[in-house]
Parts: structure tokens; sequence; C-alpha cells
């Protein structure tokens, strides 16, 4: 899965579990605007900020290297 894709699936969830993104960054340690840059594609979300995105609406996630 890439990082888009991870994000794609984040977002779905928090939407579906009725969070803002302020909510949802706080939750995570990032800033709303980072969440915001993630969700729309504005910058090149780091792996570490994605897996604290997942963990922030209820998500276990984690990178494998293969």
């Amino acid at each position: 899965m890439t990082k888009r894709q991870a994000v794609k699936k984040i977002t779905g969830y928090r939407l579906a579990a009725g969070m803002t993104q302020q909510a949802a960054a706080d939750k995570a340690g990032i800033t709303q605007a980072a969440w915001s840059h993630a969700e729309n594609e504005k910058t090149d979300t780091t792996w570490d900020t994605v897996l604290k995105m997942a963990a922030a609406v209820g998500l276990n996630a984690f990178v494998t290297i293969a």
C-alpha cells in the first residue's frame, strides 16, 4: 500500500467516525494544516505521520520493509 492509499483509507475512517480534521490532528499530535495537506496531497507525507494519523482514527498500522 502506498502512503497515498493509506491516507485515503484513513480519511474514510475519519469521516465515518464523524471526526473533524482538527479533532483527528489533535489525537495524532500533528497540526490541522499537516492533516489537511496529507489528505489533499499538498505534501509528501512521511510514514511517521501516516502512522500517527492511522492511530488517531483507531487503526493499527505498521510499515513492512521488504
